[in-house]
């Protein structure tokens, strides 16, 4: 996903369950105590983490999630629980030009926790309602794969951004890469 790509996404969470609020990781050096954000743009760096607020409240979180950090400065917390699903954001593919690596959604449902379940589900179900396939590329020769892959998903403007063209791939590593499934939107 590219940053227009994570706001169509929260956008759509949000209209999903308005209940979902941000966690800004990157604010970590700057504050004792995290606070949810209304809108994903208001996050930086590469972890954010979407809490759906009806599930787990602020001041729950920060009891429950939030530790001091063990160098006496910030604090850190938990990427996964009740009412959190983990977003590593794609970003630049240091290994290839004009490329972004995968980003990655990350969720752990305790045991009969029905509601994170549920919104759990919510999240990944809004990832794949835009998300097309992709399949792999041979950057040197420019041949396609024939199957699309079943764990790779890419967004409209990652996916016009990222097509191959002029050297731009979406990329899992270094010997992974992908470009939109053709005929996909």
């Amino acid at each position: 996903m590219t940053s227009l790509d994570e706001n169509e996404f929260a956008d759509a969470l949000l209209i999903a369950r308005p209940s979902i609020r941000f966690v800004n990781m990157q604010e970590q050096p700057e504050t004792d105590r995290p606070k949810y954000r209304n809108r994903i743009d208001e996050c930086g760096g590469v972890h954010v983490t979407i809490v759906d607020s009806s599930i787990i409240s602020e001041d729950n979180f920060h009891m429950n999630y939030v530790k001091n950090h063990p160098s006496g400065k910030g604090w850190i917390y938990a990427l996964v629980g009740s009412g959190l699903v983990s977003l590593l954001r794609s970003r630049t593919a240091d290994f290839l030009q004009n490329s972004i690596i995968n980003g990655e959604l990350r969720a752990s449902i305790p045991t009969g926790d029905e509601a994170t379940e549920e919104f759990v589900a919510i999240a990944l179900r809004e990832a794949k309602a835009r998300g097309d396939r992709v399949v792999s590329i041979d950057t040197t020769t420019g041949q396609r794969g024939t199957k699309a892959d079943r764990k790779f998903l890419v967004w409209p403007d990652a996916a016009q951004k990222f097509d191959g063209a002029n050297g731009a791939y979406l990329a899992n590593g270094a010997h992974a890469v992908f470009v939109p499934k053709a005929g996909e939107r």
